[in-house]
C-alpha cells in the first residue's frame, strides 16, 4: 500500500524580528505575552498539518485548533479556551492572519509564501484554490519550478487562447451542448493539468509511489518545455506506465526467442542421432 501524500512541513523559518512586529503591538497590549505564544502555536499547527492553513469552519475544527494551542501552552498560566479564541480574533483583526479567509480558515500570504518555497522540490502538491492567495506573479518571484505554478500557468494560457465567438459565450446553449459532447468523447482524458489528492493516491495504489513520483517528474519537465499543453495528468501517467511495461515485456520476449537460418537448422538435424528422432 502506498504512503499517504505529505501535506505539512517538518520545520519553518522563524522570523527573528517577530517579537518586535508592529502588528503584534495591539494583541500584546491586551493579552501580554500570551498573544505572541498563541501566534507561534498557531503557526506550528498551520505548517505541521495542512502546510499553509488551519481549517476553522466547523465547531469541531475550531475546538481542535483551540485545544491544540491549549496543549502547547499547558502549565500554571495556561489560558482557557475563550481567551485563545479571543486572541485568534485579535490576530486576524491586526492582519497577522487574513481576514478574507477567516473564519473558515486561518492563513496568511506570508505563511503561503513559506509553504510554496518549502515545497518547490515536491513532485506533487495539493493546493485548494479557494484558500490560496498568492498570484501568479508572486509565485513566479518565489520560483517558476513549482508544480502548482506550472499547472496554473498552463491553465491560464489555455483559457486566454479560447475563441471568443458566440458559441463560446458562457451562457450560450450551443456552447453547453458542444462541451457536453466533448466531455463524453474525452471521458477522463479531458484537458486538465491539475492532479487532485485522490488521483495521486489512486495512481500510487495502481503503480506504486516511486513510479508515480517518477512520472510526475516527467510531467513537470514536459510542462516546462510546453507550458500551453493541456492534458489529464492521471490518464497520461497510467498510459506512460502501460507503454513502458509493454516495452520491457517486448525486450524480454525478444531475448528469449532464438532464430535459426536454414543452414543452421539443417546442421541441427544432421547432428541428431536416429535414437533422438
Amino acid at each position: 500500500m502506498s504512503r499517504p501524500q505529505k501535506e505539512g512541513l517538518d520545520y519553518f523559518p522563524f522570523d527573528v524580528a517577530l517579537q518586535k512586529d508592529k502588528k503584534l503591538r495591539r494583541p500584546k497590549m491586551k493579552y501580554g505575552y500570551l498573544a505572541t505564544e498563541v501566534y507561534i502555536a498557531l503557526l506550528t499547527l498551520l505548517y505541521s498539518e495542512k502546510g499553509y492553513y488551519i481549517p476553522y469552519k466547523t465547531s469541531s475544527q475550531k475546538e481542535d485548533c483551540i485545544w491544540y494551542v491549549m496543549d502547547i501552552l499547558q502549565g500554571k498560566y495556561q489560558p482557557d479556551a475563550n481567551t485563545i479564541a479571543e486572541i485568534i480574533e485579535e490576530l486576524v483583526a491586526c492582519e497577522l492572519f487574513s481576514g478574507d479567509r477567516y473564519p473558515e480558515n486561518i492563513t496568511s500570504k506570508r505563511s503561503q509564501a513559506v509553504y510554496y518555497s518549502a515545497t518547490v522540490e515536491r513532485k506533487s502538491v495539493v493546493i485548494d484554490d479557494s484558500i490560496w492567495m498568492l498570484s501568479l506573479s508572486e509565485m513566479k518571484d518565489l520560483s517558476e519550478k513549482h508544480f502548482y505554478y506550472l499547472s496554473k500557468v498552463s491553465q491560464t494560457k489555455n483559457e486566454d487562447n479560447r475563441p471568443t465567438n458566440g458559441v463560446n459565450r458562457p451562457n450560450n446553449p450551443q456552447r453547453k451542448v458542444k462541451e457536453s459532447k466533448e466531455e463524453k468523447s474525452k471521458g477522463k482524458d479531458g484537458g486538465s493539468n491539475l492532479l487532485t489528492e485522490e488521483e495521486y493516491t489512486s495512481i500510487c495504489a495502481t503503480i506504486g509511489q516511486d513510479a508515480a513520483d517518477y512520472y510526475l517528474e516527467r510531467v513537470a519537465a514536459f510542462l516546462e518545455k510546453k507550458p500551453t499543453a493541456t492534458f489529464n495528468v492521471k490518464a497520461t501517467i497510467l498510459k506512460w506506465n502501460k507503454e513502458d511495461k509493454a516495452k520491457e515485456l517486448s525486450k524480454v520476449q525478444n531475448k528469449s526467442v532464438k532464430t535459426y537460418t536454414t543452414e543452421a537448422l539443417n546442421a541441427k538435424f544432421d547432428s541428431l542421432k536416429y535414437e533422438d528422432l
